[in-house]
């Protein structure tokens, strides 16, 4: 039973021309939190109780670098050949942070 309304539901979204599409990529974190963070104060385990893990580690400059990234993509338009439109939402957010000795040395914050 549960396939014949997917099937269905299918059979709908083609007959009507409707498309809509998400991508995700990363995980999201709370940007509101990004203010909180204070240079030669905040600790990498007070990141870490924030943001969560990171989605990178490495080394800038021979410091401890964690980034943080986020990407969604949500497109949505009509088939319909007389109005055939697709268009994209992308909401993207990048936070980078430098740590020296344990505590925050550098950050830098993307969001779009």
């Amino acid at each position: 039973m549960k396939n014949f309304w997917l099937i269905a539901a299918l059979i709908l979204l083609l007959v009507a021309g409707c498309v809509s599409i998400e991508t995700v990529t990363g995980r999201d974190f709370d940007s509101a939190k990004v203010p909180q963070i204070q240079i030669a104060k905040t600790t990498q385990s007070e990141i870490l109780t924030m943001f969560g893990e990171p989605e990178s580690r490495g080394i800038i400059s021979g410091d401890i670098a964690w980034r943080y990234e986020y990407q969604m993509t949500r497109s949505t338009g009509t088939l319909k050949p007389e109005e055939q439109q697709i268009k994209p939402f992308v909401t993207e957010k990048t936070l980078t942070i430098t740590f020296k000795e344990g505590v925050v040395k550098h950050y830098t914050f993307f969001e779009k």
